[in-house]
């Protein structure tokens, strides 16, 4: 399946999900709080040959969207995106890594004061990846499911906006023939949150 197909279907499986959990309560006049997220994360696979081959840390910028269905619980869903570079350790060959990362889950806000608060957040994620090795023309193509939890702890700096601080942890794993590739790790970060 192209990319862009699976960019089109998760985006239809997102708004399914809003408008079978939203929809009623609109109709009905409710206020429910929608928001999107921003954030520039840094990833740190949990894999030694990838933080061989490539590094240790990796910048991944991602934005996800959702809202609350109660005080307290959500569903989001969210896209991340990065290609990074690298040489293989034996022949110090160019390597290339490119992945595509869906995410949908719900979470759990807990107010700590008028300012300071906290989420918690369990989702599936997708990960669509691409490895080249130029020099020998090799391209390695695959998908995998896995489970991510995050925590973000975030600070009100206007009515509709925060600035929070994220920790996470991902697991997601693909075999391709003898091959284990591990896209799972830990992630911190930065974001910003819009309120509307």
């Amino acid at each position: 399946m192209k990319l862009k197909n699976k960019i089109r279907n998760f985006g239809v499986i997102i708004l399914v999900v809003i408008a079978v959990v939203f929809l009623p309560s609109m109709v009905n006049g409710e206020k429910k709080d929608f928001f999107a997220d921003f954030s520039i994360n840094f990833f740190s696979n949990s894999n030694a040959d990838f933080r061989n081959e490539y590094r240790s840390l990796v910048m991944v910028p991602e934005i996800s969207i959702g809202g609350f269905f109660s005080n307290k619980l959500y569903i989001f869903g969210g896209f991340e995106l990065f290609k990074v570079k690298g040489k293989t350790p034996e022949w110090n060959l160019d390597l290339e890594m490119k992945q595509h990362i869906f995410s949908l889950g719900t979470g759990y806000f807990h107010s700590f004061s008028k300012k300071m608060g906290l989420r918690g957040e369990f989702g599936i994620v997708y990960v669509s990846y691409t490895e080249k090795l130029s020099a020998l023309k090799l391209e390695n193509k695959g998908s995998c499911i896995g489970f991510r939890l995050n925590t973000k702890l975030q600070y009100k700096i206007s009515s509709l906006t925060d600035l929070y601080f994220k920790l996470g942890y991902t697991i997601a794993k693909d075999t391709v023939g003898d091959t284990k590739n591990n896209f799972g790790g830990f992630s911190t970060g930065f974001g910003v949150n819009f309120s509307f």
